[in-house]
């Protein structure tokens, strides 16, 4: 049990050393769970730190291409069977990572929580990403002007990020709800091409394809808290991360993201890197544990597909 949690917050200590490049020096051996999360603690900062001072005025304030380090992937991240896939894909490099974690409280006893959590590096290139990130921009700048269908634009608010949302059906987010009755555009091509890139990937057959998505524009700062998607939508439930990496937290005691005052989360910590895509498979993450979604230290777009049922 505690052992396990302890080896796991180790590898994240070292994935984290080696994405900052950091020349830190950890006696691993001797450290007691308590050093360890300190240690995560401290370069997290500094991560957001380097974040924060890597964005430019140029472009909205998203860090730009070369200031933006990418993450790399570690140790702990395996290629993408390439028998997953549905196309004829021959250079392949990108990579997958899978989770573990145990709940601290003992109430899924030696469940695995993060079971059904996927994270594939490095989906899309900066081209297509500069496309969709305008496109969002675009549609937000008509979404201010009135020019959008019933409630498909959301203007942020405090410590709420902008929101778009398309398809077959409005999410409530006060709630956590669908709400069929609220208007709003159908899909728009600007995202067709990252259903394509679902489907190429062999993350989502056709068949299962989804028919609504929410555009999440976070400011620095804005964040969402802790919940569970509706039963409402089918699962998986996938999200793309564009401009800036992002910073989940999963419950992880009774499941439940402890929250400890406007956007301070404490529970298992999973870093989306810039590009990446998140994927809640139908198991034990996406219906029993909650997630949420940090303070961003620049500002970045989510995008996530729900096939509602």
């Amino acid at each position: 049990g505690g052992g396990d949690v302890l080896m796991q917050k180790k590898r994240d200590l070292l994935q984290l050393k080696k994405t900052l490049q950091a020349k830190n020096f950890f006696d691993l051996d001797n450290m007691t769970l308590q050093a360890v999360e300190a240690e995560i603690a401290k370069l997290q900062t500094k991560q957001a730190k380097e974040q924060a001072q890597s964005t430019t005025k140029r472009g909205g304030g998203y860090p730009s291409e070369d200031k933006a380090k990418m993450s790399v992937p570690g140790d702990d991240w395996e290629a993408v069977p390439i028998s997953k896939k549905h196309g004829k894909v021959l250079d392949d490099q990108k990579q997958v990572k899978t989770f573990k974690a145990l709940d601290s409280s003992r109430a899924f006893g030696q469940r695995n929580l993060l079971q059904g959590l996927n994270l594939y590096h490095h989906v899309i290139d900066s081209a297509l990403e500069s496309k969709i990130t305008a496109s969002v921009h675009a549609a937000v700048a008509q979404g201010k002007r009135g020019q959008l269908a019933g409630e498909t634009y959301m203007s942020n608010g405090k410590e709420r990020c902008a929101r778009l949302q398309y398809g077959s059906g409005f999410y409530n987010y006060s709630d956590h709800r669908l709400d069929p009755k609220v208007k709003i555009e159908a899909m728009p091509d600007y995202l067709k091409p990252l259903l394509d890139v679902l489907q190429q990937e062999g993350i989502l057959d056709r068949a299962k394809m989804p028919n609504t998505a929410v555009v999440n524009i976070y400011d620095t700062g804005e964040w969402m808290p802790p919940h569970i998607d509706s039963k409402d939508f089918a699962r998986p439930i996938v999200t793309f991360c564009l401009s800036g990496d992002a910073e989940y937290f999963f419950g992880d005691r009774g499941g439940r993201v402890q929250l400890n005052g406007p956007g301070r989360m404490q529970g298992h910590p999973v870093t989306l890197p810039r590009r990446s895509l998140l994927v809640l498979d139908d198991d034990i993450v996406a219906n029993e544990v909650e997630h949420g979604v940090s303070p961003a230290t620049a500002p970045r777009i989510s995008i996530t597909f729900r096939r509602r049922v």
